[in-house]
């Protein structure tokens, strides 16, 4: 399921007009690197961290979007941090590379 969602959101972000080559560059690295991470998850991981998958894919879609909503992505990355404090101890890595994909997003102009 997750998978799913990262294959969403990398499909929005090469399609997304509004986002700079550099940012967007920056972001599909980050989303690769994710991918592996996830690969390493057990399966109850893998569902604990499909609501941050939940909340990427919002977030990832006001960013694409021509005059998308600041107010809607800072709530969407909000729900992202909040769905990865459990990782934090298991899965530093996996925080970590999250957290860069939500200050990449964060910072892509909106």
């Amino acid at each position: 399921m997750i998978e799913e969602k990262l294959a969403k959101i990398e499909d929005k972000i090469r399609q997304a007009p509004a986002m700079e080559s550099a940012n967007k560059e920056l972001v599909l690295k980050l989303i690769d690197e994710l991918k592996a991470e996830v690969e390493n998850l057990e399966t109850a991981d893998s569902e604990k961290l499909a609501s941050a998958g939940s909340f990427a894919e919002v977030g990832a879609n006001e960013v694409t979007r021509e005059n998308g909503s600041k107010g809607i992505l800072d709530i969407a990355l909000k729900g992202v941090n909040e769905s990865v404090k459990d990782f934090e101890e298991s899965h530093p890595k996996l925080v970590q590379v999250i957290n860069s994909i939500c200050t990449q997003l964060a910072n892509s102009g909106l």
